[in-house]
């Protein structure tokens, strides 16, 4: 790849970014498994498809319920990003907004995952949606450079505790998540040996 002009890393461009995957990618794969497991345990129906999924080998599914689940909790329900550009949001409507170069703008985009607009009955839990509609990894030319990883990594990292016997929330306040500011502090589950 490094030979294709213009679409290469330099020795350096790569090196930086795949550091940046390890100081970029513990937290949030920690944060997404931990959601997609509580969400889960929430949910018996999927929890029992997700499990369904693991006994069979079937990855690719369980990524479904992954991706499905942090929907409804997605690991960064916010990013910070600055406009490098003049832009319109919303131009052709009675509420465009102009958002001026440099400015800092937030995107929700655990609500943008929600939007009746955009989203077919949001509050469902639906398996067979579009990818363009789970923004958890980014999208377009601002898609998260591990996300081949960090889905790999989620996808394992559920499925072995869902394929542990009986696997179950804690009794009490420590089968649920316990946060220390915005990083997860406990979360008990239990499983029989």
């Amino acid at each position: 790849m490094q030979r294709a002009e213009g679409a290469s890393f330099s020795d350096s461009e790569i090196i930086f970014n795949l550091s940046s995957l390890l100081m970029g990618m513990i937290d949030t794969t920690n944060a997404a498994v931990n959601s997609a497991i509580n969400i889960l345990l929430d949910r018996p129906e999927q929890l029992a498809g997700a499990r369904v999924a693991c006994d069979e080998g079937n990855d690719a599914l369980l990524l479904q319920y992954i991706l499905e689940t942090l929907r409804f909790g997605p690991p960064v329900p916010l990013l910070a990003r600055t406009s490098v550009t003049d832009h319109w949001i919303s131009k052709s409507t009675d509420h465009a907004t102009m958002v001026p170069a440099g400015k800092l703008v937030y995107i929700a985009i655990s609500s943008a995952m929600m939007d009746p607009l955009e989203i077919d009955k949001p509050t469902e839990f639906r398996l067979d949606r579009p990818a363009y509609q789970y923004l958890h990894l980014g999208w377009g030319m601002h898609r998260c450079f591990g996300k081949y990883i960090a889905q790999i990594l989620m996808v394992e990292m559920v499925k072995a505790l869902l394929l542990t016997k009986n696997f179950r929330r804690a009794s009490g306040s420590a089968g649920h998540p316990s946060l220390d500011g915005p990083f997860l502090a406990s979360f008990g589950v239990e499983y029989d040996a």
